[in-house]
This record gives structure tokens, C-alpha cells and sequence, in this order.
């Protein structure tokens, strides 16, 4: 139904005919996606093999607690970069309403209690929020000093009210390397999950490449772009499927702007329940101007383990489905790296597969002496915040 409603609004000889299109389908399928049935995704729930060891360590800060003044609807202007052609982000105006209010508007401040900026964060579960490293620490003014969590923003209106964050999490690699872009994923702790269990969270997937790269996969980004108006609105768009897949980079033609770093890169084809609302990636990266494409980091056993690391430290926690050969017993894990020359899909048939439910809990404390593995290598681009 989807393929067909995408082929007959969204191929039109007319620019203007396909934008409407296009608009009109993203509506539709926010929709039927707001009331889908949102149960359980996987139904084999064995436990998954260990995850490889963090990359280090990485860094937790304690938010400075000053909790300056919040003022909804503040928000300055931005220019609009990363848009692809035509802008085909569409408002979300129930936001309200699940999945929308599991996506999350963070204003950061600094040490001063001015606003620096804002960036969009997802629950991945009541006490724990995915965004963006370089929301979290940036290598010329150091940490952002606070954070407040505004789940379904919708400008001046915040339908579930806000806190604010407890603790953040970065990577070491992230702060050694000076913001290296293959480290640009963090983890925010709420010291009170009432908030997240009231909006409901996403959860995070690592699947295959075959299942990544399906022509019908429909990612999306959704979140707090800068440039819209009115401020502080969510906005998204998907497409039917990814540009490229790579073992640690996702890329995709969906319109981004400063703002929406952090967001969660998600699918949302309502005719695949197994695989809807699950976060593959995180948006990162705007390189439209650079390569045509948008960017994102793939949800792979290195950036889970080291989300884990730092809800470990921290103490929250979260759940996390892999999938995995059903007829193969689970391979002994191995680092997963990346190179911008690896983005090819793997050739060949491709095996059965099946989904595993994995829920993390806070591990005892570990040696913190043993070596951690070595960065993998990936090209420098411009990151958005």
C-alpha cells in the first residue's frame, strides 16, 4: 500500500506535484504510525552474547544544577542548512501522542545559565536519552553545563512539562580526538525515570545489513530543527530507503538542520511491525553540501557497548534488540570497525535471521585498567549542533 501511494505521489514529472506529494504521504504514514499498536517488536527473547568491551571508559559529567531559567518558545534564529533539494520536513503537531512524545527537545546551557544552543535527544528508555556527543561536550568550550529535557515540544507548549538532566556520558575518543566524528554519540541520565515512563520510550536495534538496506526500510529523522517556525517545533521526513549502509555510517536524502543532531534515525514502515520504531542510527552529520546525503551512525555493537559503559557508570539503563543468524550459533564478538570504503553491502545470499531482546542493566564495576580498543579510522566532516 505504502510503495504504491509512494510511487503514484512521488514520482510526478512536476517538481511542485511531487513535493505535495510527498507532504501529503509523510502525513499519512505519521498517522498510521501514531495509532499503530506499539507492543513488543521481537518475539524470540533469549539472551544475546556479550557485547565487546567500550572503547575506553569515557567521560561522565554531573550537570552543574544551577537550573537557569526556562522560558518556552525562547528560541534564536538559524539558518537552514542540509536540506536537500526541496524541503520535505513536515510538521508533528500531536506530539502528545506516542511515538512523538518519546522525542525530546534539549535546551543546553552553559556554566553561566545562558543558552547555548539546543539539541534533540530520544528515549531509549524511562532514565536514559540518545543524542549526539557534540551535544554534550564540544572541544572549545568543554561540557555543556545543563541540560533540560522537554519531551513533545511543541513550541511555546511542553505537554508533559520538562526536567532536568541528572548526568551525561562521552566517549573518551570523542574528547581525545577533538570531536572526532566516528565518536559523536552520547548518553543522558534523568536521576527520575516517572518522565520517561509517562512519554514511553524507542528501542535500539543493531540488524543486519540485508535488513538495512531493504528498498522499503522507510527511515527517519524526526526532531528540533532551528530553522523552522514556529520555535522549538518537531519536525521529520523519511525516505523509502538508505543512500548507503556502512558498517559504522548510515547515510540518507532526509532534510536536516542544526537542531536536530542527536535525533534518532529510526524505521517507520507500518507494514513491517518487527522492525517498526527501532533506532539503527543517530543523526550526526550534515554533509548534503559535501555529498548529497545526510549521516548518521549506525547502531553497531561498538556504539552500544559503549552506551553501555556509560549507563553503567552512571546507572541507568536500557534495552537493546540484535539480530542475529537463526541457524548459526552466535559468532565470539569482534570489534566493528569503519572506513568510508566499506559501505557496500555484502553480496551473496543472505542468511536467516531473527531478532534477540536484550535488557541491559547497570554490570558491576569492572577493571578499569584493561585496554580498551583502538579508534576506528573515519573521514572528518562537518557535525551540526
Amino acid at each position: 500500500m505504502h510503495d504504491f501511494l509512494w510511487a503514484v505521489l512521488c514520482m510526478s514529472v512536476v517538481r511542485a506535484s511531487w513535493f505535495a506529494g510527498c507532504f501529503i504521504l509523510f502525513l499519512l504514514v505519521a498517522a498510521m504510525i501514531a495509532s499503530h499498536d506499539w507492543t513488543d517488536h521481537a518475539n524470540a527473547l533469549n539472551p544475546a552474547g556479550h557485547l565487546p568491551e567500550p572503547s575506553a571508559p569515557g567521560k561522565v559529567f554531573h550537570a552543574f544544577g544551577h537550573e537557569p531559567l526556562y522560558v518556552p518558545g525562547e528560541e534564536p534564529d538559524v539558518t537552514a542548512q542540509n536540506v536537500i533539494g526541496s524541503d520535505d520536513r513536515v510538521r508533528i503537531t500531536a506530539t502528545d501522542k506516542y511515538p512523538w512524545r518519546a522525542i525530546s527537545w534539549l535546551g543546553l546551557y552553559n556554566e553561566w545559565g545562558e543558552r547555548s544552543g539546543h539539541c534533540s535527544g530520544t528515549f531509549i528508555s524511562p532514565d536514559a536519552i540518545l543524542t549526539a556527543a557534540h551535544c554534550l561536550y564540544d572541544k572549545d568550550y568543554g561540557w555543556t553545563a545543563d541540560i533540560v529535557v522537554v519531551p513533545g515540544k511543541d513550541g511555546g507548549t511542553d505537554p508533559f512539562g520538562h526536567v532536568w538532566a541528572a548526568s551525561w556520558w562521552v566517549p573518551d575518543a570523542w574528547i581525545d580526538t577533538g570531536g572526532h566524528p566516528a565518536f559523536d554519540w552520547g548518553v543522558i541520565m534523568l536521576d527520575n525515570p516517572s518522565l520517561g515512563e509517562a512519554t514511553g520510550w524507542f528501542t535500539l536495534a543493531m540488524l543486519s545489513t540485508a535488513t538495512l538496506s531493504l528498498s522499503d526500510a522507510f527511515p527517519a529523522v524526526v526532531g528540533y530543527p532551528g530553522d523552522k517556525y514556529p520555535d522549538a517545533t518537531m519536525w521529520g521526513s523519511f525516505q523509502s530507503a538508505f543512500a548507503t549502509v556502512g558498517e559504522a555510517v548510515l547515510f540518507y536524502e532526509i532534510d536536516t538542520a542544526p537542531g536536530m543532531s542527536g535525533s534518532a534515525v529510526w524505521l517507520a514502515n507500518v507494514d513491517r511491525p518487527d522492525h517498526l520504531g527501532f533506532i539503527v542510527g543517530v543523526h550526526t552529520l550534515g554533509l548534503a553540501e559535501v555529498t548529497g546525503a545526510n549521516a548518521g551512525l549506525r547502531i553497531n555493537e561498538f556504539l552500544v557497548a559503549d552506551l553501555n559503559e556509560g549507563c553503567r557508570q552512571m546507572g541507568c539503563s536500557f534495552e537493546f534488540v540484535i539480530e542475529e543468524d537463526a541457524t548459526l550459533p552466535p559468532p565470539a564478538p569482534t570489534p566493528t570497525h569503519c572506513h568510508p570504503n566499506s559501505l557496500s553491502p555484502p553480496s551473496g545470499r543472505q542468511p536467516r535471521r531473527r531478532l534477540v531482546w536484550v535488557d541491559k542493566r547497570p554490570e558491576p564495576p569492572r577493571d578499569e585498567t584493561q585496554p580498551g580498543r583502538d579508534a576506528p579510522p573515519y573521514g572528518d566532516g562537518p557535525s551540526q549542533r
